[in-house]
């Protein structure tokens, strides 16, 4: 029992540290748009993913779109109003950050991970470039310096 617990444990970790490094923004999963609230991402999709075309009722899930199309016009709803490729399915039913395709969210923070440590490494690298430059400088003073004496 010590060793699968103790990898089970270890993962748990990763996962943690994951969260603490970046923060994902509420973001939209038919349209892959970030928002700065989950309540401005739940307005959104009412909107723009479950609005009836055909009166401009709201709803709050794709499900109750579904039920008032086949209801008020029977009509069979075969995908999510503007949604991107591959995000159009009816059957899956998100409601802000709920109900996520699971692995989404794992894949979308490993992005987030993959571009901080992209930005990270390039802030770095202009810190050394002004360090160099600084330390040139101070350099080429000192010898001013030395020259004037």
């Amino acid at each position: 029992p010590g060793a699968p617990g103790g990898m089970g444990r270890k993962k748990v970790g990763i996962v943690n540290q994951a969260q603490e490094a970046v923060e994902l923004k509420p973001f939209c999963y038919y349209c892959d748009r970030e928002f700065d609230t989950v309540k401005t991402l739940i307005t959104h999709q009412r909107t723009k993913h479950f609005n009836c075309a055909e009166c401009g009722l709201k709803f709050d899930t794709v499900t109750g779109l579904r039920v008032h199309m086949l209801n008020a016009y029977k009509k069979t709803m075969k995908e999510v109003p503007n949604a991107m490729p591959g995000r159009e399915n009816p059957d899956i039913v998100v409601h802000g950050m709920e109900g996520l395709p699971k692995g989404l969210v794992e894949e979308k923070t490993r992005k987030a991970l993959a571009d901080k440590a992209e930005k990270d490494k390039a802030r770095e690298e202009e810190s050394r470039e002004r360090l160099k430059q600084i330390s040139a400088m101070r350099a080429a003073e000192a010898r001013a310096d030395d020259e004037d004496k």
